[in-house]
């Protein structure tokens, strides 16, 4: 599957800082850069500020919003990579759901919507380099009228360390990959075609469909 220059060098710079993790020399282990969620979009997720992160949940749990995430489902991971825009992954055995925040110029962090889904039993491990491409879906944005934003997100085999999502315009993205939950967010009304899954030497060891 071919992809853009620029996403294999992304990939490439990604899977180098999960090798390094095993480092003996621990000033060799860089961390990442924080960026902030106002820079452009990006096909590369990006680390933001913790505090961030953590604002956006409570922001996605506020009880006063009809759809949030059932108590008790943990946040599996932040998919952040510019436009002022977070996209939120939630999930615990069968139960997961999704949340987009957007921030202001001000700073103020706003609900944008989600959704949720109820499987009732956790769901079945996976191969060590199985892929499998659950939610996706598209929204406009409520405060910026004719602005869309879609999303996918789904699971990876404890072997895949880093994801790659074709959409149906032929643009690839890296997704964001946590604890075999892997998510992306883009703005256009695109649709999530296929994805490959590569190991920690950057090779490529599965695909979806």
């Amino acid at each position: 599957m071919a992809a853009p220059t620029i996403l294999r060098v992304s990939l490439a710079l990604a899977l180098a800082v999960i090798a390094c993790g095993g480092c003996d020399d621990a000033d060799s282990v860089v961390p990442p850069a924080i960026h902030d969620p106002g820079e452009p979009w990006q096909a590369a997720p990006f680390a933001i500020d913790p505090a961030i992160i953590a604002a956006a949940e409570q922001t996605c749990r506020d009880p006063r919003m009809g759809m949030m995430p059932k108590a008790g489902i943990p946040l599996v991971l932040a998919d952040a990579r510019g436009g002022n825009y977070l996209y939120l992954k939630f999930a615990a055995g069968g139960d997961e759901a999704e949340c987009f925040v957007q921030r202001d110029a001000n700073g103020t962090l706003t609900n944008q919507g989600g959704g949720s889904s109820s499987g009732g039993n956790a769901q079945p491990a996976l191969a060590p380099t199985e892929i499998q491409l659950g939610g996706s879906g598209s929204q406009s944005s409520g405060n910026a009228p004719g602005q869309t934003q879609s999303f996918a997100s789904g699971r990876a085999g404890g072997a895949v360390m880093a994801i790659e999502i074709v959409l149906s315009n032929g643009r690839s993205i890296q997704a964001s990959l946590n604890g075999g939950w892997f998510a992306a967010w883009w703005p256009s009304a695109d649709s999530a075609s296929r994805a490959a899954g590569y190991d920690g030497s950057g090779t490529l060891v599965g695909t979806w469909p």
